[in-house]
């Protein structure tokens, strides 16, 4: 409580200061203005305004770049973990995995969690869980929702194209895969990932 108090004391005194040395300086510079000749004067007026117009441009130009800067530095993990996402489920959905891949593949999986996580859109993330835990031929589907989910992030239009049309597109028609106890075709990676 005390701290708070001292806290506040103190801050205010700072501000009192501040403003009494901005009053200070103003009533200085006010002084030194009608000391000078009014062409001079003029002068300084114009070479002021014309000083601080140039810092508001080169301010305003610099927040500008660094903007776009974080913009196309974000864009660019975007697309570098969306790309990785689009890899990972071409060669899952595409049914030619064999044992020697899976622990290939479940690090990528797990790079491409920690990928998605950090840049990717909750649908795309969502579809990519969900994609995980079910069957082939949901996995396709999801597959495809997901891609549109990806382009709509990038700021690109899917157009005309059904989320079937990006599956045929991106994914070969599948070849037989591996049936899970249950009659239903899986996409698993049973590395515990």
């Amino acid at each position: 409580m005390i701290g708070k108090t001292l806290g506040t004391l103190f801050a205010l005194g700072l501000v009192g200061a501040l403003a009494l040395l901005g009053y200070m300086g103003a009533n200085r510079l006010l002084n030194l203005w009608t000391r000078l000749d009014f062409q001079v004067a003029a002068a300084a007026l114009v070479f002021a305004a014309v000083v601080l117009a140039a810092a508001l441009i080169i301010g305003a130009g610099l927040r500008r770049a660094a903007k776009e800067t974080k913009a196309a530095t974000a864009h660019a993990g975007k697309v570098e973990a969306y790309s990785s996402f689009i890899a990972l489920w071409d060669e899952l959905l595409d049914g030619r995995k064999s044992p020697d891949d899976v622990p290939r593949l479940a690090e990528q999986l797990r790079t491409v969690n920690r990928s998605l996580v950090v840049h990717g859109a909750p649908a795309v993330v969502k579809a990519h869980a969900a994609m995980q835990q079910g069957p082939l031929g949901e996995a396709r589907t999801r597959f495809a929702d997901a891609v549109i989910a990806i382009r709509k992030d990038l700021g690109h239009a899917s157009g005309d194209l059904a989320a079937q049309d990006w599956t045929r597109f991106l994914l070969p028609e599948p070849e037989p895969a591996p049936v899970a106890p249950g009659g239903q075709p899986c996409v698993s990676l049973s590395s515990g990932v």
